[in-house]
């Protein structure tokens, strides 16, 4: 049986387009799972989502990073903690941020020590804790934290967080 050559043209070219797609669709071996398989229109999407994703991790880890934060400032007001331990708790929450220790010592706090810097972070998330219970003023916990670390300087010179 002979076919027309429009139809097997029609055939061969449906056939080579099918194989094409699913050579680009093809799962890859763990080894060469890359964006070399994808279509071109698909690699900046695929590259927009890896990126979206990593972007929301990074934001929900600041976010565990703000609420552990504000809880420790809490236990500061509290008593249950001191200046000291608060800001030993804080390097150990930075952690997770590669870029705190930089951001704190060198931009937040102009070239302090680190160790220092958090003490000062500690300090600051306090005061922010008062001010938005309305207690700023009447709450004498800022001026004894700052009395503390003024006299913990006299003392040492430096600060020496608690491990």
């Amino acid at each position: 049986m002979r076919y027309p050559v429009k139809t097997v043209c029609a055939l061969v070219s449906i056939i080579g387009l099918a194989a094409i797609v699913a050579l680009h669709f093809r799962h890859p071996s763990p080894e060469e799972a890359d964006n070399r398989t994808l279509l071109e229109p698909v690699v900046p999407w695929n590259d927009a989502v890896i990126l979206g994703q990593e972007l929301e991790d990074q934001a929900k880890c600041a976010h565990q990073r703000c609420v552990a934060k504000d809880a420790l400032a809490l236990e500061v007001i509290a008593g249950r903690l001191t200046l000291f331990e608060a800001a030993a708790k804080f390097r150990t929450i930075n952690k997770s941020n590669p870029q705190a220790e930089h951001w704190l010592s060198r931009y937040q706090y102009r070239d302090e020590p680190y160790e220092l810097a958090l003490c000062r972070s500690v300090i600051r998330r306090v005061e922010l804790e008062l001010e938005a219970r309305a207690l700023g003023a009447e709450d004498n916990t800022v001026d004894r934290l700052e009395a503390e670390l003024a006299e913990h300087l006299r003392r040492h010179g430096r600060v020496s967080l608690p491990d």
